[in-house]
């Protein structure tokens, strides 16, 4: 992983890379970290329910401490993806001019895209 990580500091562009992200396909885990936070994070996959049974889920992946960050998802609303969009469009030099109507269409995205049928 830190290998991985060096690479893609390496070839980072400080005015466009907010991101990075290295996947571990054997371990089944993906680890991050952002701009903002410099912290290495990791999601294992196995932790997660992709079952339509179970309400969908969302990560603020700007917030958190190092290592396991599968507790800190929360169940998806249009109000709080919209806050943390916000938060993140307002600090992007790039996507500070997305206007407010396609901002709240990517908010609401999960809620069109569901390929779970209702009940």
């Amino acid at each position: 992983m830190a290998r991985g990580f060096e690479v893609l500091a390496s070839v980072a562009q400080p005015e466009f890379t907010r991101w990075s992200i290295v996947y571990d396909l054997g371990g089944g885990e993906v680890h991050f970290r952002t701009q903002g936070n410099q912290a290495i994070r990791r999601i294992a996959l196995a932790s997660l329910d992709f079952s339509c049974a179970t309400p969908v889920r969302m990560l603020d992946v700007t917030a958190g401490s190092a290592g396991d960050v599968g507790a800190a998802f929360v169940d998806y609303s249009t109000s709080g993806m919209r806050a943390v969009m916000e938060a993140t469009f307002s600090k992007t030099p790039f996507l500070q001019s997305v206007p407010a109507a396609a901002r709240d269409a990517a908010a609401a995205h999960p809620e069109v895209t569901s390929s779970c049928s209702p009940a």
